[in-house]
């Protein structure tokens, strides 16, 4: 009886470390990080460390603007016309990651679709899935920015592999 009552409570340890393993699925972002919600204008994007920086002066007279609102959905504009209307992300937590605690992922057709419909900023600039943060101390502004850095590395074909990450920054509009 004393074997069993040990396997039994062995087990349930065991299943409740499992557990805390798994990466728990559609956390709503905005209930996780309230400072979220609202509308952010893309300002730059970075590219590796040394590789580049694009920012809207690369492409006169386009602005992007990404909006969150309640229950996982943003939308997004080009020079004021909608590209993207109530769109659903979905967020997992990460797990010690130096980019972020939070992770948005969009479907492969609403990546597609950015790209197409964003034209060159869309090709390069705009990232809308990946590792979010908010930070204040960014260029030495003292604003809230948004960060979304690309969950998985880019190759730049240098030795090494895909190790460059993109990052792109939104300042908040007031």
């Amino acid at each position: 009886m004393k074997k069993i009552s040990l396997t039994i409570v062995f087990l349930a340890v065991l299943s409740s470390c499992m557990t805390l393993d798994k990466t728990p699925k559609n956390i709503d972002l905005v209930r996780e990080m309230p400072e979220l919600l609202g509308t952010w204008k893309w300002f730059e994007t970075h590219v590796g460390g040394i590789v580049g920086v694009w920012n809207p002066t690369h492409f006169r007279g386009e602005e992007v603007t990404i909006t969150f609102k309640e229950d996982n959905i943003f939308s997004i504009s080009l020079n004021d016309s909608v590209v993207l209307s109530d769109v659903k992300y979905s967020v997992t937590k990460t797990l010690d990651s130096p980019y972020g605690d939070y992770c948005i992922s969009v479907s492969k057709q609403v990546q597609e679709y950015l790209r197409q419909n964003l034209g060159q900023i869309g090709l390069q600039c705009i990232q809308v899935q990946g590792y979010v943060t908010i930070v204040r101390d960014c260029k030495d502004m003292d604003k809230r920015v948004l960060a979304i850095i690309k969950k998985e590395g880019m190759d730049m074909g240098v030795e090494g592999g895909p190790d460059f990450h993109i990052r792109c920054h939104y300042l908040f509009m007031e």
